[in-house]
């Protein structure tokens, strides 16, 4: 494991989810991406420790998830809710755009 806590698998992961965007998110992206003119820099499937974050403006220390009907699901509410807590634990922001 690296200083940041990203494993191998989940850089592989963020990868993936890089090729295999949603339709929500390829046009949120082609959106954000338009900040970069005003100097803020977007990353997407950004891996943040043990996590892919949909959208991450490290910055600013926020970071965006796209959350379709699969967070519906008591299990995947309950990853949520965890990943969340991590990530303010760490400082960071959770957005979630549902």
């Amino acid at each position: 494991m690296s200083p940041t806590g990203i494993t191998a698998k989940t850089r592989r992961s963020a990868q993936r989810l890089r090729r295999e965007q949603t339709r929500g998110e390829k046009a949120l992206w082609r959106a954000l991406r338009e900040l970069k003119a005003g100097g803020i820099r977007v990353r997407r499937q950004a891996p943040i420790g043990p996590y892919v974050a949909d959208f991450a403006v490290f910055s600013r220390k926020l970071v965006i998830e796209i959350d379709g009907d699969v967070h519906s699901f008591p299990a995947q509410q309950r990853h949520d809710a965890s990943r969340d807590a991590w990530l303010m634990k760490e400082g960071l922001i959770p957005g979630d755009r549902s």
